[in-house]
C-alpha cells in the first residue's frame, strides 16, 4: 500500500513538473526555434512549483 502510495505521489509530481514547465514555456515562447534559456528557466520553474504552493500557503 505504501508503495502505491510513493508511486501516485511522485506520478502526479512528475505530470505537475511536465505542466508547469510546459505552460511556463508556452508564456515564454518568443516564436523562435531555439529554446536555449526558456527550456532551463522551464524546467527550472517546473520543479520548484511544491516550494511556490508551500510558500504560497504558509503566506511568505
Amino acid at each position: 500500500m505504501v508503495k502505491k502510495s510513493v508511486i501516485a505521489v511522485l506520478l502526479f509530481y512528475l505530470l505537475g513538473v511536465l505542466g508547469v514547465a510546459g505552460g511556463y514555456l508556452s508564456s515564454e515562447w518568443d516564436g523562435e526555434w531555439s529554446f536555449g534559456p526558456q527550456l532551463l528557466d522551464a524546467l527550472k520553474m517546473g520543479a520548484t512549483w511544491p516550494l511556490l504552493v508551500v510558500d504560497v500557503i504558509l503566506g511568505r
